[in-house]
């Protein structure tokens, strides 16, 4: 996973593995270089929320997980490597939300209550309901 802009060639690989557009791994190239020229402290960790809907293929139904990283590259490898993608280049869920667009989102503690699990990247679960 990416935890540094070490070699942006090597970055540019992992990213396109993890099925980004080029437009995206640019994005996210000048995110990692603008964060590590700007920030000099150890990066937030962040909620990243993954749901499910009620196809019995997906690994859980109607509900959501929580998903602890530094950035939502790390987040997105994370949750693939727990639950491989079904069709290439597209996550094993319904949607995925940040922790600003989940809490701004209408009603979504009252539709899916509490997550089934909480992980924190490159640790394992926290919490399993």
């Amino acid at each position: 996973m990416l935890g540094y802009l070490g070699n942006e060639m090597q970055a540019r690989t992992e990213l396109a593995a993890l099925g980004l557009s080029p437009e995206d791994v640019d994005w996210y190239i000048n995110q990692m270089v603008f964060e590590k020229k700007t920030i000099k402290e150890e990066p937030v960790i962040k909620n990243f929320y993954f749901t499910f809907g009620s196809d019995e293929d997906f690994p859980y139904q109607n509900g959501f997980i929580v998903i602890r990283a530094k950035s939502e590259v790390d987040a997105y490898a994370e949750f693939r490597t727990m639950f491989p993608d079904r069709n290439p280049g597209v996550l094993n869920c319904s949607f995925v939300y940040t922790e600003d667009e989940w809490h701004t989102a209408t009603d979504n503690r009252k539709v899916y209550g509490e997550p089934f699990a909480t992980f924190t990247c490159g640790m394992g679960a926290e919490v399993a309901v």
